[in-house]
Formats: structure tokens, sequence, C-alpha cells
């Protein structure tokens, strides 16, 4: 089972990586993963243990920087590439940290780094990076171009195609936007979140009939999906049904009573 426990000390390492490494008095160098050897009754070689404190400080960078903690992400990817200065995931990893930080420059320059280099390589997450990075930039065209390149790696991937939906409606191609979330759909027809975004994206168009029918489709799927009540409680609005409008929007108001359009729609109809 040695895969299997390599799997799950990769997993507890990303979370933090010091619980699980024993330090050298001497040089302080991560030297072993404490008690390993005895649970598995055999040893991991240096190696393994290089490439999973690798594996460890790129997926705590990549928790950081959801938390939007990008000053520790970048010291964790840092001590990535100290380690391995030629592992391809950690040039994209810091790639998306420089972005998030607006620095574009140096992110291409990860980026290309990171085509180039051939270990650890994933070209199909490269360009996903990249594309969403082009997107910060407001590089809508870059960004367009990398999606496709990522969809073109993996076309049964259906979040590439939602992310290429979302940058297509920043630059208003609607229609464009519709086509590519409905191939999401059709790849993953229960996933509430991309019925979700093309309720909104037939609302910011007007689409008010698909709108509801869209709200009442995706109910069905998830009554839970609270935003839909939001959507569809304008729709109701748009057409002025109040009595519907009102029960929709105080319902989302309970969930997110700080929305000043949801407020404001509401006080127009009392």
């Amino acid at each position: 089972r040695k895969n299997e426990a390599k799997d799950n000390y990769a997993h507890a390492l990303g979370m933090m990586p010091e619980l699980f490494l024993q330090k050298n008095a001497k040089d302080e160098k991560a030297e072993v993963i404490t008690d390993a050897g005895k649970l598995l009754n055999s040893s991991f070689t240096k190696t393994e243990l290089d490439n999973l404190l690798i594996l460890a400080y790129q997926e705590r960078s990549l928790n950081l920087l959801q938390e939007n903690d990008k000053k520790q992400a970048f010291k964790d990817i840092e001590k990535a590439l100290k380690m391995d200065s030629l592992n391809s995931r950690s040039y994209t990893i810091r790639g998306i940290v420089y972005a998030m930080d607006g620095d574009f420059q140096n992110s291409n320059k990860d980026f290309e780094k990171a085509e180039k280099l051939p270990k650890e390589r994933n070209y199909e997450y490269l360009y996903l990076m990249r594309g969403l990075a082009a997107a910060e930039a407001e590089n809508f065209g870059q960004a367009v171009y990398y999606l496709d390149k990522a969809i073109a790696t993996n076309p049964q991937n259906p979040s590439y195609y939602a992310e290429k939906a979302h940058i297509l409606f920043e630059i208003d191609s609607v229609e464009e936007a519709l086509q590519n979330i409905d191939k999401a759909i059709a790849l993953n027809p229960k996933e509430a979140e991309y019925r979700l975004d093309k309720i909104g994206y037939l609302y910011g168009d007007e689409q008010i009939d698909k709108v509801l029918t869209e709200a009442e489709e995706l109910l069905k799927l998830d009554p839970d999906t609270v935003e839909v009540y939001y959507f569809r409680g304008m729709a109701h609005l748009a057409k002025n049904n109040l009595k519907q409008a009102k029960k929709d929007l105080e319902y989302f108001l309970v969930f997110y009573p700080d929305d000043q359009e949801a407020q404001k729609a509401l006080q127009s109809i009392k």
C-alpha cells in the first residue's frame, strides 16, 4: 500500500509541511517524514521525500492563493523552486502568483519557462492558468486563445468551457458565452454552478423568459441553489409579477442580506 500511503502523506504535507518534517539540528534541512518507514516497513528514498516536499509547497502555495495570501504563496513556491529549478509546475504556479499580484510581465516569463521545461509539465493546466492570467490582465483575446488550447488538450473537461464562457460574456460575446456554457452543461448536466452561470448570462442579455425557464430547471436539480432566487425574482419583477418577485427576493435576502441590488428591487415592490 506504498502508493496509497504516499498519496496521503502528500495531502497532509500540502496543508502543513512542517508538521511532517523532522529537521536535522545541524543544518535545519528537511530530512525525513516522521515514522514513514516504520508505518510502511520500507523506506522512502531521498528523491521520493524531496518530490513530496516540492509537491507540498506547490499545493500549499495554491491553497494560500485561494485565501488571497499572495505573499506567503510566493514564499512557498520559491521554496519549491529552490529544491528543483527545472520543475515546470512550480513555474506555472509562480506565474499565477505574479498574475494575481498584477505583475503580468514576470507572469508571462514564468509561463513561458513552464512550457519549455519537461519535468512535471502539464500543458492542460498550464494553458488554463495562462488563460485565466490573461483575463486578469484584461487581455481577453489572449485569454480565449489559451482557453482554446486547454480545451484542445482535453475537450471533455467542462470547466474549461465554463471559464471560456466567463471571458466571452465579459467582452459582450453573449451568444458565444451561451454556446460554451451549454457545452459545459452537456458534459456535466448535474453541476448547478454551470446552470447558474447560464441564467446569469441570460439575465444580463435580458432574455427574461429563458431566465424563468432555466431557473425552474435548476431548482428541480438543486433547490438549495439560493442565488437562483435572485435571478428568478428579478425576472418576475421585469414581467411585473410582483407577488412572486417579492417572495423570491425576500428569500434570497435571508442568505445575502447585504445585496444592494436585491434590496433596491424589493424596496421598489414595496
